[in-house]
């Protein structure tokens, strides 16, 4: 007689309970992996940063460099305008006095300043000699002067009186 031998029927977790542990090694494999990779990507990009940290501050010390350079040469240009002008203020402050110290009848026609020595030379012509008494009056009051001189004085052929000062200003 045959025997027939029972078959044995799996229980409905039981294919579950195989998987599991071999999910579970694939899966700590997987992780210990992505660590190592992760690990790995971690310290190119610290060198990278390092590399390019590097350059940057080269590039920023050759710009800066630049930059140091040409501050330095606008500050002398800067430094050397201001000196010029220095110079010049004298002869600003000479127009200003002029406009404010002239009489309403006398014209200068000639100018000359000399800024070493500080003399103003000055020609014109003045209506009659009150207007230019009063002028070399308003002149040789002012704290701005000196010294003046009244060097030429003479009738021109319109009736007017042509002078010639020289002025020392104050140094």
């Amino acid at each position: 007689m045959v025997q027939v031998i029972p078959k044995t029927t799996r229980a409905p977790g039981d294919s579950f309970r195989r998987i599991v542990p071999w999910f579970s090694l694939i899966l700590v494999v997987v992780v210990i992996g992505l660590y190592f990779w992760f690990e790995h990507q971690f310290t190119i990009a610290e060198e990278t940063y390092k590399v390019v940290s590097d350059e940057l501050r080269a590039a920023e010390k050759e710009s800066d460099k630049a930059l140091e350079t040409r501050i330095k040469l606008f500050k002398e240009r800067s430094e050397d305008l201001f000196k010029i002008l220095e110079k010049r203020l004298l002869t600003s402050v000479v127009f200003d006095f002029i406009e404010a110290n002239i009489h309403p009848d006398v014209y200068f026609t000639d100018l000359t300043f000399n800024q070493n020595s500080k003399t103003l030379e000055l020609s014109g012509s003045a209506l009659d000699y009150n207007s230019l008494g009063a002028q070399m009056a308003v002149l040789d009051n002012d704290n701005f002067i000196t010294n003046i001189k009244l060097n030429r004085v003479s009738l021109n052929s319109e009736g007017n009186i042509d002078f010639s000062f020289e002025i020392e200003l104050v140094k």
